[in-house]
């Protein structure tokens, strides 16, 4: 009778390891996969759902690899590097001029945010660089690779869209002076996987 329960409970622990449906890993590498998964979302202020905005793409991508609800990081940027709720800030990056933006230390899963000199009332300046201060008008996910792109739900765009991050500084940055990098505390993951062939080039 004991050896039939022993038998029962070994039988359907295998079955649990066979059946039961695999968990993401929750790298780096997979936020920007993630990220891609909603690519042609709709593009609508304060989406969080069936349509997005830049905040609500990033944290949705975030919530897709760590199981925890994006409700808990602020909507306040400023609030979100303090408390370290996506990841530490980057030596070098910040805070710091578009031109002079260190590429090599950009890593693919990094949350990108662009800043500008225009002043947001909401909550305090991000950085102060060059005796400016400058507050975060958008965000957004880089996934690396030879043209430096990254993944953004673009307000100009109208839509989710992966796109070349110096070209996008240059052709519409002109409200942006530069970037603040935040790294997520998680494993690298296996980024040689993120650029297998060239993307399919989608344009802003």
């Amino acid at each position: 009778m004991r050896r039939d329960a022993t038998l029962a409970a070994v039988l359907l622990a295998l079955a649990f390891l066979l059946f039961a449906p695999p968990t993401q890993a929750a790298d780096r590498a997979s936020l920007v996969t993630s990220a891609r998964s909603y690519l042609d979302r709709p593009y609508a202020w304060g989406g969080r759902g069936a349509s997005l905005d830049c905040l609500g793409l990033v944290f949705r991508a975030w919530q897709d690899v760590t199981g925890t609800s994006w409700k808990r990081i602020s909507v306040y940027p400023t609030k979100m590097v303090e408390k370290q709720q996506l990841g530490a800030p980057v030596p070098g990056l910040d805070g710091v001029l578009t031109a002079d933006i260190p590429w090599p230390s950009l890593e693919p899963g990094d949350v990108i945010l662009f800043l500008g000199a225009a002043e947001n009332p909401a909550e305090p300046a991000l950085a102060t660089v060059s005796g400016t201060p400058l507050w975060v008008w958008h965000t957004a996910i880089y996934s690396g690779g030879p043209q430096r792109r990254f993944v953004v739900a673009d307000h100009f765009a109208g839509e989710v869209v992966e796109t070349e991050l110096p070209r996008y500084l240059v052709e519409e940055g002109s409200g942006y002076a530069g970037i603040f990098v935040v790294r997520p505390d998680l494993p690298a993951g296996d980024v040689r996987l993120l650029h297998p062939d060239p993307p399919k080039k989608r344009e802003p």
